[in-house]
């Protein structure tokens, strides 16, 4: 599987979701960080950037 494959895949199970909560969002992060890993993607910036799609992701969450 390929980079976009994996990140399309992570994002389908979230927008398929009947409710998006704590848990999916964090189900998502774990599902991306592990695909860009996987792809040589380097692991600090892998973790910078899942931080912040969590942050924001649970802030929009608590204003929804």
């Amino acid at each position: 599987m390929d980079l976009g494959q994996g990140i399309r895949k992570a994002l389908a199970k979230i927008t398929g979701a009947a409710v998006i909560d704590e848990k999916a969002i964090k189900e998502l992060v774990k599902e991306l960080q592990r695909t860009l890993i996987s792809h040589d993607v380097n692991v600090k910036l892998v973790f910078e950037l899942t931080k912040r799609i969590e942050e924001k992701a649970l802030k929009e969450k608590q204003a929804g």
